[in-house]
């Protein structure tokens, strides 16, 4: 019986071909996957109003540190619901939307100050601030309340209070 002959390695004249085939494919894939999230996105469209999609999306957006929602978020960060948030505090939970991690406020409050007041900025540019408000909002330090933390220890829940 004779070895079955091992196979070759592709030569390199082979190589652009195989390149050109695996980007067709992915873009067809890529293609086919928009298309689909476009008609997914004009179907909940038509079903819910703009303001019932924001609630919805604020609902159920990740915050970092296992935190999904916004109330869930003002919670943790401000020990406040969202209606008794003040526009700073607003602010910095908008900014969070971009990278939870990044501009965690308790992990990397210079990022969050700055992104804060990327937001406040933001909000004057489209008219919900003026420039006078704006300004002073954007001198104010971060304040974050201390939270409640709960540790489960041997079957015994003990309550601390902590910045974590």
């Amino acid at each position: 019986m004779t070895p079955a002959p091992a196979e070759e390695a592709p030569s390199p004249s082979s190589w652009p071909r195989t390149c050109t085939a695996g980007r067709i494919i992915a873009s067809f894939h890529c293609f086919w996957n928009k298309t689909r999230r476009a008609l997914l996105a004009r179907r909940i469209e038509k079903v819910f109003t703009k303001e019932e999609i924001l609630t919805l999306y604020f609902n159920t957006v990740s915050f970092g540190e296992n935190l999904y929602g916004i109330e869930a978020a003002s919670l943790r960060y401000f020990n406040k619901k969202t209606t008794g948030l003040n526009v700073e505090e607003a602010a910095v939970l908008t900014g969070m939307l971009k990278a939870n991690t990044s501009f965690n406020p308790r992990l990397y409050p210079e990022n969050a100050l700055k992104r804060r007041n990327v937001v406040l900025r933001q909000m004057e540019r489209y008219g919900y601030l003026q420039k006078e408000e704006a300004d002073s909002l954007s001198t104010l330090p971060l304040k974050l309340q201390p939270t409640i933390i709960q540790i489960c220890r041997s079957g015994k829940v003990i309550y601390g209070l902590g910045w974590e």
